[in-house]
């Protein structure tokens, strides 16, 4: 696929004035645009040359890489859309956290013709969230596509689980050793386990978050009331 990239227009639109950034594929011809707003947030001098779809890549946490590429490739091979949280790892070890959405364009025969795709910078509400998890005596963890993306200290200490053993984790989660997916349910009691072996009843809420594929969960042992 060629890796070419289109040079911005010389009117700014209305999602680069508002900060979104925005880019379009087209599949047969492997032509990349995108708008100011999405090299801006990046970081990315236009003076150095326009990027490629390669530079923008390179971008991705390494940690993030699998569960974007996952959802790409359905989009390409399905035009299944998506929306997702993932980090961007910038020169100097400055992390973001963006939300991207992407959708397909399909010809008369029902192939993938053109990408689409919207990113905004999420990394303010991030850290705001973290803080507001910081606060929580319950145990919480935040699960997108599937994936534990952050966790409290609450939740570290109820489980004896450390965060980095924690953030990142698939079902089946380090204490949740039956291997059910946490978003499947509202609210349900969970025979979780502790690090050390030991069984840990848990009531688990599960509270739907603006991206559809995230859920915030919040953990107490049974028995125990609010802080």
């Amino acid at each position: 696929m060629a890796d070419r990239l289109l040079g911005p227009s010389s009117r700014p639109r209305a999602d680069e004035l508002a900060g979104v950034g925005t880019w379009s594929l087209d599949m047969a011809s492997g032509r990349l645009t995108t708008n100011a707003a999405a090299r801006r947030m990046l970081g990315w001098d236009d003076r150095q040359g326009l990027p490629t779809l390669h530079d923008f890549l390179a971008f991705v946490h390494p940690e993030d890489r699998e569960l974007l590429t996952a959802h790409t490739d359905r989009l390409v091979r399905e035009g299944q859309e998506y929306v997702l949280e993932h980090r961007a790892l910038l020169p100097g070890g400055r992390v973001l956290h963006l939300r991207a959405s992407a959708t397909a364009d399909l010809d008369e025969d029902g192939r993938v013709r053109m990408l689409h795709g919207v990113t905004l910078d999420v990394t303010s509400a991030y850290h705001l969230l973290h803080g507001l998890l910081s606060a929580l005596s319950d145990g919480c963890l935040l699960v997108s596509g599937g994936r534990v993306v952050e966790v409290n200290a609450a939740l570290c200490v109820l489980t004896g689980f450390s965060a980095d053993e924690l953030v990142g984790s698939r079902a089946p989660y380090p204490f949740w050793p039956d291997g059910r997916e946490l978003q499947e349910v509202a609210q349900a009691d969970v025979e979780a386990v502790r690090k050390d072996g030991r069984p840990l009843a848990l009531s688990a809420t599960v509270l739907p978050r603006t991206a559809p594929d995230s859920w915030l969960v919040l953990l107490r042992e049974r028995g125990t009331t609010p802080g």
